[in-house]
């Protein structure tokens, strides 16, 4: 196991850990290694020091986006812990009492508590230790109802808490005490062949929370991965469809395309919502009524913009980016409207079409232009007071 090229000393207390059935638990491939920082190793000994010093019977795992990034050398940012036989809320007291035992005042410590209204339907511990944010949840399982993506939740095994995830990337477990990966949905596997799949049926899996079919499209993007071709049928369902758009509010489709929008690879990630099916889903407003033609424009646009910002020295910042992509995607719509017009997102972000923004803007488009010219299509635009115009030019004689 990868485990052992690690050269760490923790404090274990393996005659107090519950065994791991092993029947569906997948050990990682020896040719894959997770690199931990300093500063993680400290968090981790410190919370194997609580399970140690209180004699818990309890198993910490890293879940998550942390094992995968590791697995894919990136770096791991926050770190989500499960734990099972006591709540987060019972373990942040022990953690709390053994950072005064050992005098560290650099713990803050604090409780998210459900609010299912804020899609926050479990109570989640949050500290800050040695620089690192940490979150704190139990093992569980989720039974979601129609009409909701707040699901109810109950106690789980491991190999539970890992099939209910969104994909087998995202359902891998770093198990502090014997340093291992545990894999239950071949997601290392998937992690090496670079695609994106559902730990249990697609149909299921975007049902509970159509927003992972967003999400779906922004990971394959991010990190460079093939989409089943699975998920892409079944996203284009009607079903899936119906319910992205009655459990999902703009708001949250919104932040999720902002992530997407940060990307290298935006145009591809459109190219993936119109195989979906559901760019009039997704992309919705007043007088927007997608064709096949608005949307190759639109998309024609994503990849101009991307060619150009390979090669221009101009840096965006993820705001400009965003907004880029906005005015890029509906393009086609914006005759005389202002660029917040129909859009999920964010409007106080919606500030800045000017300066050498504007001109990036205008670049992009004055390329797209140039390619439908050739087509035979008569268009001019401009940019001008923060707007985006896009018109037919007047035939003369």
């Amino acid at each position: 196991c990868f485990a052992n090229n690690i050269n760490r000393s923790l404090i274990r207390g393996n005659s107090l850990l519950q065994k791991v059935p092993l029947s569906n638990l997948n050990r990682i491939k020896p040719h894959f290694q997770i690199k931990i920082s300093q500063q993680e190793e400290k968090v981790f000994d410190f919370l194997l020091g609580v399970v140690h010093h209180f004699k818990l019977n309890l198993n910490l795992r890293v879940a998550g986006g942390w094992v995968r990034d590791k697995l894919l050398n990136k770096d791991g940012g926050d770190i989500d812990i499960t734990i099972d036989n006591l709540t987060g809320v019972e373990f942040a007291s022990y953690v709390d009492k053994y950072a005064h035992h050992l005098n560290i005042p650099s713990i803050h410590l604090g409780i998210i508590k459900s609010n299912p209204e804020q899609s926050k339907h479990l109570e989640t511990v949050c500290l800050t230790l040695f620089g690192i944010e940490i979150d704190i949840n139990n093992l569980r399982i989720e039974t979601y109802q129609p009409y909701s993506r707040i699901p109810l939740t109950r106690p789980a095994t491991p190999s539970e808490d890992a099939h209910r995830r969104d994909f087998t990337i995202n359902s891998l477990f770093y198990n502090l005490h014997t340093q291992d990966v545990e894999d239950y949905c071949q997601g290392v596997e998937d992690i090496k062949n670079k695609q994106l799949k559902t730990p249990k049926d697609c149909l299921q899996t975007f049902l509970d929370d159509p927003l992972r079919v967003l999400r779906a499209v922004r990971f394959a993007c991010q990190l460079d991965f093939q989409i089943h071709p699975s998920i892409i049928q079944t996203a284009s369902q009607p079903l899936v469809k119906q319910a992205l758009t009655q459990k999902i509010s703009r708001e949250r489709i919104g932040k999720e395309l902002s992530k997407l929008f940060i990307t290298e690879r935006v145009p591809l990630g459109f190219e993936h919502f119109e195989q979906m099916k559901i760019v009039d889903t997704i992309f919705i407003g007043p007088d927007i009524e997608w064709t096949q033609t608005k949307i190759k424009r639109a998309k024609d646009n994503l990849t101009f913009s991307s060619q150009l910002q390979k090669h221009s020295k101009l840096e965006l910042s993820a705001v400009q980016k965003e907004i880029l992509c906005q005015s890029l995607i509906l393009s086609p719509f914006l005759e005389n409207k202002s660029t917040s017009d129909g859009f999920p997102f964010r409007r106080g972000n919606l500030t800045l079409l000017k300066t050498k923004l504007g001109r990036f803007v205008s670049n992009t488009l004055r390329c797209s232009l140039k390619e439908r010219r050739r087509r035979g299509e008569n268009i001019f635009w401009r940019v001008e007071n923060e707007r985006v115009f896009e018109q037919k030019s007047v035939a003369t004689d």
